[in-house]
């Protein structure tokens, strides 16, 4: 009786330590995508910014090209 109750320990213990192996697992690759979406988001931002600049430039040099 003594060796089934330790080996069903035994096998408890184990299907709880997969259980936390899973979810650090978990935990880690949605922090990895979290950190992957903020630097998609940055990046996103950083071209957005230049296009405006771009566009402001032209803008301004088509008004400074008028005959006023």
């Amino acid at each position: 009786m003594s060796s089934t109750k330790s080996y069903r320990r035994l096998i408890c213990h184990i299907i709880s330590s997969k259980k936390e192996i899973s979810k650090a697992l978990l935990l880690k690759e949605y922090a990895q995508t979290l950190k992957y979406i903020r630097n998609r988001i940055k990046e996103a931002q950083a071209k957005s910014i230049l296009s405006v600049n771009k566009e402001l430039l032209k803008l301004y040099w088509y008004i400074g090209e008028l005959k006023l």
